[in-house]
């Protein structure tokens, strides 16, 4: 039959002790502490001690424990004791060293707890050593591990901390067994049953002119980029700039401008079938030079060739002579 926590016989105060290591291999150090806990027949914490230790093996942790829980006892005449420890080594020792040799490191411990019992014997005292497993030693595990975080020293701690309550209920049945995979209660924490579509996807598709822009926006457009070009044809004899309204910073010019102006505006009319493209002051000096040509050539007859060179070969009429 298991339990978690038995207790002891009527009259009787039980000792449990645990110490528990730590070690940090990135400092290359190793951390300890040991914890002792005294309760009564009815499972009343009646004294504890608690803390980091060093410079001790864990076999005289251990026993460091039970010989401070031992003299707790002899100053409150507590003279029947049953000590519990889950560390096997430790339990073997104490039940066969009338038949063993201790080591060296061993002989100060189990000298210690032996000379506090023989030497303060009296009628009617007994003591008692156990071996328990792991989970029914919870409490003075607890309790190493709460003084290695919470304590500098090995020392008395007296009343409750932590979660030391719990642990102490626990040992006599007072708790719920705690939950094994159960998922949690829903309480409409935000989530959403059958919820509308989720919106569609944008495209991620590049746009044709994007690719001769590479996503540069300019404040023109189609519309006034024609009305502009409208005006300039009805008055081909001036040459200054005209003003246009400021168009929409939105709207970008849709038109492959990369393939070249004769491109662009090789199939838009001329009042006079002259030339339609609107250029630098030099581009207009020239178009001045070739409008004068194109006069002269219909006044006294088109020449056998017509060569142009450099940047007016770029501006070549959109019909031929």
């Amino acid at each position: 039959m298991e339990f978690i926590w038995e207790i002891p016989d009527k009259g009787y105060y039980k000792i449990n002790v645990h110490v528990e290591i730590v070690h940090d291999p990135l400092n290359n150090t190793t951390r300890m502490s040991v914890a002792a806990i005294i309760r009564d027949d009815k499972g009343v914490k009646v004294w504890g001690s608690m803390g980091p230790v060093s410079g001790l093996t864990e076999e005289q942790a251990l026993m460091a424990g039970i010989q401070a829980a031992c003299i707790e006892a002899l100053k409150k005449d507590w003279n029947l004791i049953h000590i519990e420890t889950s560390n096997l080594n430790v339990f073997d020792t104490l039940s066969v060293q009338e038949h063993i040799v201790l080591r060296e490191d061993q002989v100060e411990a189990y000298g210690l707890f032996n000379t506090v019992h023989g030497n303060n014997f009296r009628e009617g005292k007994n003591r008692r050593v156990a071996w328990i497993p792991d989970h029914m030693n919870t409490t003075a595990q607890y309790m190493a591990i709460y003084g290695l975080s919470h304590c500098s020293s090995f020392s008395e701690c007296p009343g409750l901390f932590g979660d030391l309550k719990f642990h102490l209920d626990r040992d006599m049945g007072l708790v719920l067994p705690g939950p094994v995979g159960d998922l949690p209660a829903n309480f409409g924490d935000g989530e959403v049953i059958d919820g509308p579509p989720p919106p569609p996807a944008v495209s991620r598709k590049r746009k044709r002119y994007d690719a001769h822009y590479d996503h540069m926006e300019l404040d023109v457009n189609e519309a006034e980029i024609l009305l502009s070009l409208s005006d300039w044809m009805n008055h081909p004899d001036d040459l200054s700039p005209r003003a246009a309204p400021s168009p929409p910073a939105e709207a970008p010019l849709p038109l492959p401008i990369s393939k070249g102006k004769e491109k662009l505006y090789e199939n838009f009319p001329s009042a006079d079938g002259g030339w339609t493209i609107l250029g630098s002051s030099e581009e207009q000096n020239q178009l001045k030079f070739l409008r004068h040509l194109q006069a002269s050539v219909e006044h006294e007859g088109p020449p056998k060739s017509m060569v142009y060179t450099g940047e007016t070969s770029r501006l070549r009429r959109a019909a031929s002579l």
